[in-house]
């Protein structure tokens, strides 16, 4: 259930041009709040790139996540 509860947030982060390339167990905190939506946040953007980011295309991991999503 969790999962549920962090996906609309990073489709928003998508959505938005944000590729978060560091999606785990370890960047997701429960926040402990019973209203729907805010139950988890992720957190440590610092691997996310822009989708409009040139170097995207080159980047290894970048690339990987991207043939797993298609």
């Amino acid at each position: 259930m969790v999962c549920l509860t962090f996906l609309p947030g990073h489709w928003t982060a998508f959505n938005n041009g944000v590729l978060h390339r560091d999606l785990s167990e370890g960047n997701v905190l429960i926040t402990g709040s019973t209203e729907v939506g805010k139950r988890a946040v992720m957190i440590d953007f610092d691997y996310a790139k822009m989708l409009d980011d040139p170097t995207l295309a080159d980047d290894p991991i970048s690339v990987r996540l991207m043939l797993f999503t298609i």
